[in-house]
């Protein structure tokens, strides 16, 4: 029964999460551009001192280099998070962890790829290659990570 209970949890988690992305991917390109130069623009004020003392262009300069940064690092970190969820609802139905990673990891590449063919119908974003392959990126990043973990703890654990 606890079992069961595990398997709805980390099943929906991972579906609450790629509701999420979507949620994000469906926003036009002007409201995804004021979202993250928000964020662009509070993580600067926090590690550029004086930022606001700078000349435009170089304030300029500095907030279009970051907030590629940002919006790629995003990227990543939302597919590292999904790697993470999708590891844990496939582990919930097979102990097998080459079935685990490889679940998981058609399912995130896929959902990648969808993602970014949905973006292909939203005003103002387009799809792109490049960030299929930073999702992938991150959520193959993260699976490599859980994977190095579990077989540490059974290579210490046979000591």
């Amino acid at each position: 029964m606890k079992k069961n209970i595990y398997k709805f949890l980390f099943i929906g988690l991972a579906l609450c999460w790629m509701g999420i992305i979507f949620y994000f991917s469906h926003q036009t390109g002007d409201s995804s551009s004021k979202m993250s130069g928000k964020i662009t623009d509070h993580i600067i004020q926090c590690f550029v001192p004086n930022y606001e003392n700078l000349s435009t262009i170089e304030q300029n300069k500095i907030f279009t280099n970051t907030s590629y940064i940002i919006r790629k690092l995003a990227h990543y970190s939302e597919y590292a998070v999904l790697g993470a969820l999708l590891f844990l609802a496939v582990s919930r139905f097979t102990d097998r962890q080459s079935i685990q990673l490889g679940v998981s990891s058609v399912l995130g590449i896929l959902y990648a790829l969808s993602d970014e063919f949905h973006q292909s119908f939203v005003g103002g974003r387009s799809p792109m290659l490049k960030d299929v392959l930073i999702d992938s990126f991150g959520l193959l990043t993260m699976l490599f990570f859980i994977c190095s973990i579990i077989n540490f703890r059974k290579r210490k654990k046979k000591r």
